[in-house]
C-alpha cells in the first residue's frame, strides 16, 4: 500500500517497516486516502476470484506481512 521508496520485492517485511520509519517513504500518517483504498480492495477481489475459480487446485493461501 505504500508509494515510492527503492520498490524493494524483498519478503523481509521489517526491511521495508524500517524504510517508512525512517521517513523514506511516505506513509500516510493521515490514513489511506479512499482511491487507494478502493484500489486495494479491486485488487484483493481480483486475487480471490482467481484462487476461487482454481480452487480445485488451490488447497491454502498465505498472506505474509498482513497487518505491518
Amino acid at each position: 500500500m505504500l508509494p515510492g521508496g527503492d520498490q524493494s520485492q524483498a519478503a523481509e517485511v521489517s526491511m521495508n517497516f524500517f524504510r517508512v520509519a525512517r521517513g523514506r517513504v511516505e506513509s500516510y500518517n493521515n490514513g489511506l486516502p479512499a482511491a487507494r483504498a478502493a484500489a486495494a480492495r479491486q485488487r484483493y477481489a481480483d486475487l480471490f476470484a482467481v484462487l476461487v475459480k482454481h480452487r480445485d487446485v488451490v488447497s491454502r493461501v498465505t498472506f505474509l506481512g498482513a497487518g505491518v
